[in-house]
């Protein structure tokens, strides 16, 4: 299994052609969502390059940066609209990096889904710095590996390695355009 590296994610986002800003705006303007993206703001950087990437597979995403409606100051106000948004939306995508480990929102966030979801909406994308998997142990710790986790590998079916939704417990999977849209 390979995870999403950080150079791979930049060469989908270049493929696109458009900037950083139009890319992360398009994520608060754009309607018909259906993925809230969870994400520690020191990933801040990496945003435009993962929406991308993620829209490749049929993702319309969500992220709280742009939300024009969420308050200025965070507050009972900004927990409650972003319950609404997650609810809101069908799957709900942690971006797990080496920052994740030091947010406070994103296990609020996969609670909050965990609770009002379906637990196969729920999803960790890994983004490494390079393809060293061991670089995640951590992700297979405590309850984060209840959740499915997007990888690239051998599917059942395909000649060639396929990006997918994981679940490692079950040992199944299903191709990452098909778990947006199912």
């Amino acid at each position: 299994m390979k995870f999403l590296t950080m150079r791979k994610a930049k060469e989908v986002r270049s493929k696109t052609g458009l900037n950083e800003s139009a890319i992360i705006k398009s994520a608060e303007t754009r309607g018909g969502k259906n993925c809230f993206l969870s994400h520690s703001s020191k990933d801040h950087a990496h945003l435009a390059d993962v929406i991308s990437f993620l829209e490749e597979f049929g993702a319309r995403v969500y992220i709280d940066k742009e939300d024009s409606l969420l308050p200025q100051q965070t507050s009972r106000a900004t927990a409650e609209a972003l319950k609404s948004r997650i609810n809101d939306y069908r799957r709900l995508v942690i971006l797990a990096s080496t920052n994740s480990k030091t947010s406070r929102w994103i296990p609020w966030e996969i609670g909050l889904a965990d609770a009002i979801k379906d637990i196969r909406s729920i999803a960790i994308l890994p983004l490494t710095s390079n393809d060293d998997e061991s670089a995640f142990n951590w992700i297979e710790q405590e309850y984060l590996c209840l959740y499915r986790q997007i990888v690239q590998g051998s599917l059942d079916g395909y000649t060639t390695p396929q990006w997918m939704a994981l679940d490692r417990q079950a040992n199944t999977a299903i191709p990452l355009s098909d778990w947006f849209v199912s």
